[in-house]
């Protein structure tokens, strides 16, 4: 098995080739990804500048100039004289690239936010393409693809998603099409809504036994929110295997005479098919959950 460092040491020299290519598929001087950490957005890897900058001490605050400006989910393609007379563009790192700033003005930029579950993590950027040439339309396809690798980069490194996304839910529920609107909009919106990863079994892409995935993900969240309805023997054993770990356990149900016996002491959520109550009252919980479970940097802080 890998160590962090090794898994880390990998995943940067990924992020490195990615960026590369970037620069070269996109035709463009300088290429940047920026990544979320916490409230700040950190330069995580870079092609075409100088090989003696310091890195480490490049970061944006959320929503702080363009590159903020991007890491919030937006596009931006154009100049940088377009850019200097946007109230967005704050120049904090363009000294790097230009020392001369009379040369940026000549300049194109194309910048594009790194997406997880339609939650913006960070941005990636190309500047200044061959021959002063505008980046087109072709060019922005290009860039979001190299946005989607990088995502699924990040997919497969699970401590990079506690890092980035935060607390983590994972899902527990039958697997019928019935459910399906009830995941999607019922419980994983209100997730995401809430700044918080959620998955179920079926969204992770993995080579191991399905069961063995599922203890894996329920070792690793931070809250399981579970839905009894039907009374899926699979999923009440899973349950059982979140309280013997000790996991707090949000348990929903469609009617209350699929609580079990040994469960009805533990208070459900009976949304009785309709995803508004479900959504309503699932906020709450989930807010409460986060207020007595504060995270710093995305990290639970144990009492």
């Amino acid at each position: 098995m890998k160590s962090n460092k090794q898994t880390t040491e990998g995943f940067q020299r990924l992020l490195d080739a990615l960026c590369q290519q970037a620069s070269t598929i996109l035709r463009s001087q300088y290429a940047s990804i920026w990544l979320k950490k916490g409230n700040v957005i950190e330069l995580s890897a870079a092609s075409g500048y100088s090989n003696d900058l310091d890195f480490s001490q490049m970061f944006y605050e959320e929503g702080e100039g363009l590159t903020g400006y991007l890491a919030q989910g937006n596009t931006y393609k154009g100049n940088f004289k377009d850019i200097r007379g946007n109230p967005l563009w704050k120049g904090k790192f363009d000294h790097i690239q230009w020392p001369d700033p009379s040369k940026a003005d000549l300049n194109t930029f194309l910048g594009v936010p790194i997406l997880l579950d339609q939650v913006s993590v960070g941005a990636l950027k190309v500047e200044n393409k061959e021959g002063n040439e505008p980046f087109s339309e072709e060019d922005q396809g290009m860039i979001e693809t190299m946005a989607n690798l990088i995502s699924t980069a990040i997919k497969s490194q699970p401590y990079l998603l506690d890092r980035i996304l935060g607390p983590y839910i994972f899902v527990l529920m039958p697997f019928a099409s019935s459910f399906r609107d009830i995941y999607q909009l019922g419980i994983k919106e209100v997730a995401v809504e809430l700044k918080c990863r959620c998955e179920r079994v079926d969204d992770l892409e993995h080579n191991d036994q399905i069961l063995e995935k599922i203890y894996q993900e329920i070792r690793s969240a931070h809250l399981i929110v579970a839905d009894m309805t039907g009374r899926n023997p699979n999923v009440f054993y899973e349950v059982g295997f979140a309280h013997a770990l000790q996991k707090e356990v949000i348990l929903i149900t469609q009617m209350k005479e699929d609580i079990p016996f040994d469960l009805s002491g533990h208070n459900h959520i009976i949304y009785e098919g309709t995803i508004s109550v479900l959504r309503t009252h699932l906020k709450k919980r989930i807010e409460a959950f986060l207020r007595n479970n504060p995270f710093k940097n995305n990290r639970m802080i144990h009492k």
